[in-house]
């Protein structure tokens, strides 16, 4: 995740914490009131990491772009299942039946917003 108020890259902590490069801040850390729900480049990166190894990486582009559609043109009712339990056991968490649903699995973006609120809510 590109910081756009300076040339480094922020480090988030888990929970409330934000290491920015002192460019605006006098303290590297900011704490934040509530918890973060930052989509970081390593939970798409795994989302997509997993989409190639239920799908097949002969199916999906490569690089997959973060907007590839997925429900409707490469996910069957299978790989979706297979997907589900692919994710939960890279990221160590357990989806609902609640939030499964079809925008999530629209493209490698909504997946990994789901799966960062996974993260967020353990």
């Amino acid at each position: 995740m590109q910081a756009l108020f300076c040339h480094s890259e922020p480090k988030i902590e888990v929970g409330v914490h934000v290491n920015v490069s002192p460019c605006f801040f006098p303290s590297h850390y900011y704490t934040f009131p509530f918890p973060l729900l930052y989509m970081t480049d390593s939970v798409l990166d795994g989302v997509k990491s997993v989409l190639k190894d239920v799908i097949g990486a002969g199916l999906l582009p490569d690089p997959i772009p973060d907007d590839f559609p997925l429900a409707g043109n490469v996910l069957d009712s299978m790989a979706i299942a297979t997907l589900i339990v692919g994710l939960e056991e890279h990221f160590g968490i357990v989806f609902n039946d609640d939030d499964l649903t079809v925008e999530a699995f629209s493209d490698p973006v909504s997946l990994a917003s789901l799966v960062t609120a996974k993260i967020a809510s353990r």
